[in-house]
């Protein structure tokens, strides 16, 4: 994140407790002798922190916009077999590398819609060269608010797909409301970059809008990748029968 744009996101509340704990602080770059020059200027009427949310917003906002942001898939939950299940989204910036911070606020409201934390635990994969200047970013969301789910709940049945990632043991589960959307998925992934998937399979709604559906389905997925002979227990064939017979 650029320093002048330090801060960005937090409230003006945050922003005092953050840069002001003694008293007669302010923030590195946006300095309360700036403020003071709107205020003469009558460009703003409020107190410091209100106003330094305020500007550090339109910063945000600016970068956004010169960036040329746009998201591109998702935001969806997705489970690896190789990693945690979490909402997954990808994004665009036609202008080249953005600060994650920027990319963070820019999809602050879609990850809050679909059920996760903006805020809570997450990862940022790296930039993936897209032309020129553009550049991809791929965004992990792990911490719920609400159960999420892939599609909002509807009166129809969801098609899910199963995509291969990169390597043939990452697997990512997609949902979708129409069979013809699932299809139009899966002929972009081999355009797109040559992953396979699944053949569409059709949840009923019963099954799909349950809250934990998509979480329970990830791990089954996973689980697949894991699949071992199992070890025998510890200690002797009469203590494995006298446990058994407890436990019945």
């Amino acid at each position: 994140m650029p320093k002048q744009l330090e801060g960005a996101g937090l409230s003006a509340e945050q922003l005092d407790d953050l840069y002001n704990p003694d008293g007669d602080g302010e923030h590195p770059q946006i300095t309360r002798s700036m403020w003071r020059d709107a205020v003469a200027q009558q460009d703003t009427a409020s107190g410091y922190w209100q106003w330094l949310a305020h500007k550090l917003q339109e910063g945000v906002d600016a970068v956004i916009e010169s960036a040329a942001l746009r998201i591109i898939e998702g935001p969806e939950f997705c489970a690896p077999m190789n990693g945690r299940a979490g909402l997954y989204v990808q994004v665009l910036s036609q202008r080249g590398r953005v600060p994650a911070a920027v990319l963070l606020e820019f999809l602050r409201n879609a990850v809050k819609e679909a059920g996760f934390d903006p805020d809570g635990e997450g990862l940022v994969g790296l930039p993936t060269v897209r032309g020129i200047t553009a550049r991809t970013y791929g965004m992990w969301f792990f911490t719920r608010v609400q159960p999420a789910q892939v599609k909002p709940a509807d009166d129809g049945p969801h098609f899910v797909v199963i995509q291969e990632g990169g390597t043939s043991t990452e697997l990512h589960l997609h949902s979708f409301n129409t069979a013809a959307d699932a299809e139009q998925y899966r002929v972009g992934c081999v355009s797109d970059g040559a992953y396979r998937t699944s053949p569409c399979i059709q949840i009923a709604p019963s099954l799909a809008n349950h809250p934990q559906f998509y979480e329970i389905a990830g791990q089954l997925i996973q689980a697949i990748t894991e699949i071992d002979y199992a070890e025998e227990p510890d200690g002797e064939d009469g203590e494995q029968e006298e446990v058994l017979c407890a436990a019945k």
